[in-house]
């Protein structure tokens, strides 16, 4: 089969934990295989303003799905898609999260912002830092500050030590809670998600999904495995990924990106 396209998660798929920036090997061979002519889709949980060319490097890709789904940029960062929150998205996350006892984190085309006595404060952090660390400011007011301005989110995401995600979702009518890392939950429009915006980009390019291989490690790319032509998981995947996927690809940690790209496109 000669696949057309290849969708890459970006943690825990081409970015290895703790790591700060794509490796360059990763990145070669994500540009020679664009070369080659396959199509290159980025799908990730950041926002982005957090996948950017600082953890990037010098990846070429056609488009960059963001949020699981609720923005899409092609690859001169141009906007593609935004699914917006409406003010009543808003009200509900905001309302059930405190009800919880869980402070919510908006995501926004600029960065990451939280809604606290009664104004909207943007979680400051340095390009190039790891996310973990980004969550850790929530609890420094002085590296916050407050912004006007008038366009709305299009996610959000929470951090608990336990998964709640049941209880927000027998709550909500209108969103879902799920997982994208330990301790991190989606918080998405229920119709948001990868397969949709990947079934809208690569509609765009005349491609279909047997014509699609996968590369994911998540539960947010369960269902983009699935679908794929190919679905190819990381053996740091989530069991349940691995167990839905056609080829598991080596640890994140060993490349193992380069190979399978090596074994399917360069048979």
């Amino acid at each position: 089969m000669e696949y057309k396209a290849a969708v890459f998660d970006i943690d825990g798929t081409l970015l290895p934990n703790g790591r700060l920036k794509v490796p360059l090997r990763t990145q070669w061979a994500l540009k020679k295989l664009k070369r080659r002519g396959v199509r290159v889709i980025i799908a990730t949980g950041r926002g982005p303003a957090r996948a950017n060319r600082a953890i990037l490097g010098g990846i070429e890709y056609d488009y960059i799905i963001c949020a699981n789904g609720a923005c899409i940029l092609r690859g001169d960062r141009t906007i593609y898609f935004v699914d917006t929150y409406e003010r009543e998205n808003i009200d509900e996350i905001v309302s059930i999260s405190e009800r919880m006892g869980l402070e919510v984190k908006f995501i926004y085309l600029d960065g990451y912002y939280i809604f606290r006595g009664g104004e909207r404060k943007k979680l400051l952090y340095r390009e190039n830092k790891p996310l973990e660390e980004i969550f850790e400011q929530d609890a420094r007011a002085n590296r916050k500050k407050t912004e006007e301005k008038g366009e709305l989110p299009f996610a959000a995401f929470v951090i608990t030590e336990d998964d709640r995600s049941a209880e927000f979702n027998a709550l909500s009518a209108k969103h879902s809670m799920v997982p994208f890392c330990k301790h991190g939950y989606d918080i998405l429009k229920s119709e948001t998600d990868k397969v949709h915006s990947i079934t809208s980009v690569i509609g765009e390019m005349g491609i279909d999904w047997s014509e699609t291989v996968v590369f994911g490690d998540g539960l947010n790319d369960l269902e983009m495995i699935k679908r794929a032509g190919l679905g190819v998981a990381m053996e740091n995947s989530a069991p349940e990924v691995k167990a839905a996927a056609d080829k598991i690809a080596p640890r994140c940690e060993e490349y193992g990106i380069c190979k399978a790209i090596k074994e399917i496109f360069y048979k």
